[in-house]
């Protein structure tokens, strides 16, 4: 059988099967494994030396990112990426197909590719410490179980959160599109300012479904006499049709908000106009829609 290939600067395309053979290629050659994503799964290591590329035809490719290294991937197939070490650089890959990233515990420090990259990790170890870049195309984050997390050094274009408890720190930079699930969502923006200039409030994030919105950790400049304000058409659009939101934030953050709105918790029920938010007390805004500010 032939046990090696040295033509010298030949380009070479052959099945996963043929790779396996115990054919060892000229570092010269351009050598490609062209194959189904199924017939792909074998480690890099099981091919013989020297191979340049694959090319996943169809189906889903699944490797372990230290296996991948920096070998081009191509092709109309999926292609997963279990994260096995603490780096994940996925710039050498072009598939055309799903292009699926499992991170894992630990400080995570993942750039994805050119294409829409799905990024699955879950809540407990997504912290401070990582780094998630989704590149190019449209990316999107999926925090697969619900608890605490931290997305401040995060940027895909959506986060999708598991249902359950859910608290998600993020800049207020952070321009993603974030969709909460069934269960007890707060969204704290733990850094970042803005500067209330007697307009709307409006965060760079689109937010869906939840319950709490916390201010606390980010500033809010402006004179006193400057407020922003939180509208009716806002909470419904954060809540998605639960209507009631609370909202965090410190005392001195207080003079920089303005709601226009019925104060439930007024002598008799009687209904007061109000320039600045008032800690403890509830505002309704009409047709079930609420907010109550709570100073922590």
């Amino acid at each position: 059988g032939v046990d090696s290939v040295d033509a010298g600067g030949n380009a070479f395309s052959v099945s996963a099967l043929q790779a396996k053979a115990g054919i060892d290629f000229s570092a010269a050659d351009t050598v490609t494994v062209s194959d189904t994503g199924a017939n792909l799964g074998d480690p890099l290591s099981a091919y013989g030396a020297n191979v340049d590329s694959i090319n996943v035809t169809s189906g889903t490719m699944s490797i372990d990112d230290s296996d991948l290294g920096t070998t081009t991937v191509s092709g109309a197939g999926n292609v997963t990426v279990n994260a096995d070490d603490a780096s994940v650089d996925l710039s050498n890959v072009s598939s055309t197909g799903t292009i699926t990233i499992n991170s894992s515990a630990g400080s995570n420090n993942i750039t994805g590719s050119a294409q829409n990259d799905t990024i699955n990790i879950d809540a407990g170890n997504l912290t401070a410490a990582d780094v998630i870049d989704g590149a190019g195309g449209s990316d999107t984050l999926n925090i697969a179980t619900a608890g605490t997390s931290d997305a401040t050094n995060i940027d895909v274009e959506t986060i999708n959160l598991a249902s359950g408890t859910n608290n998600l720190t993020l800049d207020f930079s952070n321009a993603a599109t974030i969709n909460a699930n069934s269960g007890d969502d707060t969204i704290t923006f733990g850094s970042g300012s803005v500067t209330a200039s007697d307009t709307d409030f409006s965060t760079a994030s689109t937010m869906t479904n939840i319950e709490t919105l916390d201010l606390s950790g980010m500033t809010i400049n402006g004179a006193d006499d400057q407020e922003l304000i939180i509208t009716k058409s806002m909470i419904e659009g954060w809540t998605d049709g639960d209507n009631d939101i609370t909202l965090k934030l410190t005392a001195d953050q207080l003079e920089n908000i303005q709601v226009t709105a019925e104060d439930t918790t007024a002598a008799e029920g009687s209904a007061s106009t109000h320039e600045v938010l008032v800690d403890a007390h509830t505002y309704d805004f009409g047709d079930g829609v609420t907010l109550t500010a709570e100073v922590i």
